[in-house]
């Protein structure tokens, strides 16, 4: 049954792991995460994101696909080799040391983009990391991770369902590079 015009969807675009570096994500994750408790992020769940669009109608997503594939976009190795925890938020995650030249291209040009369907970027600059854990109940001893080396030949945008065990992406469109 198709959805109604007027729906209205949560999305974010994102760098999306396939299931190799997903898996070592995750094997990192739990690493990270030992001896901790809060809330970890679901293997299926990792990923990167480039910019959090909010919840968007047919109309404004179109426009923001449209900016997505006009985008130029080179494939890239990124480097994630950096624990952090954010005690105000109490979220650790793993991230870049380093922006790769053609991720900072990505993400400035599509928050430039996106400007002209309507959407105020982040004013915080732009971070490459992957959440790892919520709610942490301490900060890990332990902050020098193994580096992982990933390959990023393309990006997703992405559905985000709300629940209360927490939230469920949906991959809803992808543009590799060229």
């Amino acid at each position: 049954m198709p959805s109604e015009p007027s729906a209205r969807e949560r999305l974010f675009f994102a760098l999306w792991p396939g299931p190799t570096v997903r898996a070592a994500l995750a094997r990192q994750a739990r690493e990270a995460c030992a001896g901790l408790r809060g809330r970890p992020t679901p293997a299926d769940n990792l990923h990167v994101t480039l910019a959090f669009l909010g919840d968007l109608d047919a109309e404004r997503r179109a426009c923001m696909e449209a900016v997505a594939g006009r985008l130029p976009f080179e494939p890239f190795d990124l480097v994630l080799d950096r624990l952090e925890y954010v005690p105000r938020n109490r979220i650790l995650w793993l991230g870049a040391g380093e922006l790769p030249m053609p991720l900072a291209r990505l993400a400035g040009g599509l928050n430039a983009g996106l400007r002209e369907c309507g959407h105020e970027p982040e004013r915080r600059p732009f971070r490459a990391h992957i959440t790892l854990m919520r709610k942490l109940d301490r900060p890990p001893r332990h902050l020098a991770p193994e580096p992982l080396a990933w390959h990023v030949d393309g990006f997703a945008l992405v559905r985000s369902r709300l629940a209360p065990e927490g939230a469920h992406y949906e991959v809803v469109a992808r543009w590799p590079a060229g």
